[in-house]
């Protein structure tokens, strides 16, 4: 496997992080 970042992963991150901060809101309101 490849130590390099692949741009796919950034993504994947960024849209688990996005999840995870709308879930976060959804549970503070």
């Amino acid at each position: 496997m490849k130590k390099e970042t692949s741009p796919y992963d950034l993504v994947a991150e960024i849209s688990k992080q996005r999840l995870r901060a709308a879930t976060a809101a959804r549970a503070t309101r």
